[in-house]
């Protein structure tokens, strides 16, 4: 607040019909104000127009691929294949996809950089490898991959899970900015559940029948557990819901019995008693993917 003067949240357009309402133009004289489509960075992150995400992303991809060329230098297959999946993690691609993971599975384009050098890697570490050992090599090792996750296939569940986990903070903390005249009722809550059913959609429509059925009743506990969580949080309690995981069992097409897939072994997901995180909703959301995958990679070899 200054000069006493509120801090508004608002759209585009209430901005516009409020200009002399609000002495907009007096408020920009003593103060900066930020709209959403301003082009900032806020924690590593592009935020604001969809353009500047999408540069971000490509700028990512250069720097990442210069960072694989160097490690070529170790001139070891095993630690050059770890370190060249270490740079995913050095330039937070994986956070960059919880943020925009929807907008840029919808412009492949900014994704595709990420796939072209993965699959420069992949052929120079291991010569011969086919069109199906690519699409493989991309999935879980427990259905039989190397654990070298395309971007595109991981966007959606990324974002998905990132908001599944959050959704109960960012409600509460839009409730208690309603309750102090700071934003419009209903404006942002509708934008954060519109969002959530966007992204739960795009990857529904992932997944054959049989994952998306699992899929519904994993997002349904889970954010029923990310209610939990932070409730107990922010009143001092302890949470009461255990960790939920998603049942992924794989059954080739037209089979009957099911083989249950075990978990990759990465040492990210939480144990015991320990808190769910959003890592947790998107390994599980792309275990399931990987399922569905198999299945059509399977089918392509018959």
């Amino acid at each position: 607040m200054l000069s006493h003067k509120p801090v508004l949240l608002a759209t585009e357009q209430e901005i516009a019909d409020n200009q002399l309402k609000w002495h907009l133009q007096e408020v920009e004289s003593l103060a900066t104000i930020k709209r959403a489509t301003a082009q900032i960075v806020t924690l590593g992150v592009a935020t604001g127009s969809p353009q500047m995400c999408l540069e971000q992303m490509t700028q990512k991809a250069k720097v990442n691929k210069a960072m694989q060329q160097k490690v070529q230098i170790c001139g070891d297959s095993q630690i050059e294949y770890v370190l060249s999946k270490g740079c995913l993690g050095v330039n937070n691609v994986n956070h960059i996809l919880q943020i925009h993971g929807g907008l840029l599975k919808r412009h492949c384009s900014a994704l595709q950089s990420f796939e072209d050098d993965q699959r420069q890697v992949l052929d120079r570490l291991f010569p011969g490898l086919t069109e199906e050992s690519h699409v493989q090599a991309s999935m879980g090792a427990a259905v039989g991959g190397l654990g070298w996750r395309s971007a595109s296939h991981t966007a959606v569940a990324a974002n998905l899970g990132a908001l599944v986990q959050a959704a109960p903070k960012i409600a509460s903390m839009i409730g208690d900015a309603t309750k102090a005249g700071l934003v419009t009722p209903g404006l942002l809550e509708a934008r954060l559940y519109a969002k959530v059913a966007e992204l739960r959609t795009a990857l529904l429509q992932q997944l054959d029948d049989v994952e998306s059925i699992k899929a519904q009743d994993f997002l349904t506990k889970s954010e029923r557990v990310a209610v939990d969580f932070w409730t107990a949080l922010t009143t001092g309690r302890r949470a009461a819901s255990s960790i939920p995981r998603a049942a992924v069992s794989y059954a080739s097409a037209g089979d009957i019995a099911t083989t249950t897939v075990g978990e990759d072994a990465d040492g990210d997901s939480p144990q015991g008693g320990g808190k769910m995180n959003s890592m947790h909703v998107q390994r599980e959301l792309s275990r399931l993917v990987d399922c569905t995958r198999l299945r059509a990679l399977e089918e392509s070899l018959r």
